[in-house]
């Protein structure tokens, strides 16, 4: 493994993972770049991809950490070595295949300082070409199972416009999170393998009574599991899920006020 830690504190630690789509990654550094003036922050790279090219690119990013050659450890894994290496106050995972808006750093931030109990803040996704929703927070069925609320209804719907909004779910493809309560919950389970990790840390969240915040005004493009590796092992994270909080009955007290037929 090979990293190089440029900054090793800040107000906000923006952590990004590679693998296969270095294309992905250079168009969300571009719109990070653009999009923040106003805030200290560092981006983090973890890259998992092998090819060199990918490799001698990331390290001509001179304002960013990097971490290379870290082996097969998986979504989970690479966030939380990624976390490890930076003190901040707010931690903002997102996807390499995002691409954000101006002044979407300081509405999340906004958000989440409204009130102690706000753990965490989500946000509108929209896919870029067909300019539908992707993610407007997450609802769970009366099996227990969590429902990405919205998804595919174009984006110019009015009606369903809530600039602050508590759910019990967000997706961690773009959500920023207190450090300290991130930290204080252990980080994502390595358990769950490139997939409902964000699901299951939101549960552990919301069980110790914090709140997970929702922002319609708060705008990211996604074009969702560009890297090939997204869903390998989707089964066995259901199954997972459903033993650690269907089956013991938790999910249904979580998330009482988000169910739905």
């Amino acid at each position: 493994m090979i990293e190089k830690i440029i900054k090793d504190r800040a107000d906000v630690h923006i952590i990004t993972l590679n693998y296969k789509r270095l294309d992905c990654t250079k168009e969300l550094l571009k719109s990070l770049r653009k999009n923040i003036s106003w805030v200290d922050y560092i981006v983090t790279i973890v890259n998992n991809d092998d090819d060199e090219e990918a490799n001698e690119w990331i390290k001509k990013q001179e304002d960013c950490n990097y971490i290379l050659d870290t082996g097969n450890l998986g979504f989970s894994r690479w966030n939380n070595l990624a976390f490890e290496k930076v003190k901040s106050k707010y931690t903002l995972f997102i996807n390499n295949d995002i691409t954000v808006n101006k002044g979407f750093l300081k509405k999340m931030i906004e958000s989440i300082e409204k009130e102690e109990i706000n753990a965490a803040v989500g946000c509108k996704i929209v896919h870029p070409e067909t300019k539908k929703i992707m993610h407007a927070g997450i609802i769970f069925n009366t099996a227990g199972l969590p429902l990405e609320r919205w998804k595919w209804i174009p984006n110019n719907n009015k009606l369903f416009v809530n600039e602050y909004e508590p759910m019990n779910a967000c997706t961690a493809a773009c959500l920023l999170v207190r450090s300290k309560i991130f930290d204080f919950f252990r980080w994502f389970d390595p358990t769950y393998v490139n997939g409902w990790e964000d699901n299951d840390f939101n549960m552990r969240m919301r069980e110790r009574g914090y709140q997970i915040i929702y922002n319609w005004w708060v705008l990211v493009y996604h074009l969702e599991s560009a890297s090939p590796w997204r869903h390998l092992k989707e089964k066995e994270n259901v199954d997972l899920f459903i033993q650690r909080w269907i089956k013991t009955g938790k999910v249904f007290k979580i998330t009482s006020c988000n169910l739905k037929k």
